[in-house]
């Protein structure tokens, strides 16, 4: 029995020294393992960092695409807006030229139909035969024409 309690406090210093010895071990792997785990995890944050800013230099570059776009959008809405501007004072003064060129034509028309009358009255107290005579016979039945002509614009 004593040699037996001897052979087994033998065995155990054995295997508190083999215990010992795996727990060094452990440790030892635990140890690099997390120094691994560190490692990539900084890897990890080291990536993200880069795709956060590569993003945010898209970002930056987008912004500035926007705000050079904005720009331009504006610049043409004030050029598109100063040639509607002149179109639509162009045709005012087209309008105003028309309506006074209309009352002019009236104005002609009215005359004329008046020289019209007068030549019609004219015709019919001058019933010569001369050539002055009918050069202005023939004048008075031109003036009548037109004043006939000129009626419409009335």
């Amino acid at each position: 029995m004593e040699e037996e309690l001897s052979r087994k406090r033998s065995e155990n210093l054995s295997l508190r020294g083999r215990v010992g010895e795996l727990e060094g071990s452990l440790q030892r792997y635990r140890s690099r393992n997390h120094a691994a785990e560190l490692k990539a995890s900084r890897q990890e944050n080291e990536n993200m960092k880069k795709w956060v800013e590569d993003l945010e230099a898209a970002l930056e570059t987008c912004q500035g695409q926007i705000k050079n776009f904005e720009e331009v959008q504006s610049w043409n809405n004030q050029q598109w807006q100063a040639r509607l501007d002149q179109s639509q004072n162009r045709v005012r003064d087209r309008d105003r030229v028309m309506a006074e060129a209309l009352v002019q034509v009236r104005e002609v028309a009215k005359h004329l139909q008046t020289l019209a009358i007068q030549a019609d009255v004219l015709s019919l107290q001058t019933e010569s035969e001369s050539d002055r005579d009918n050069k202005l016979a023939w004048l008075f039945r031109k003036i009548k024409i037109i004043g006939v002509k000129a009626k419409q614009y009335m």
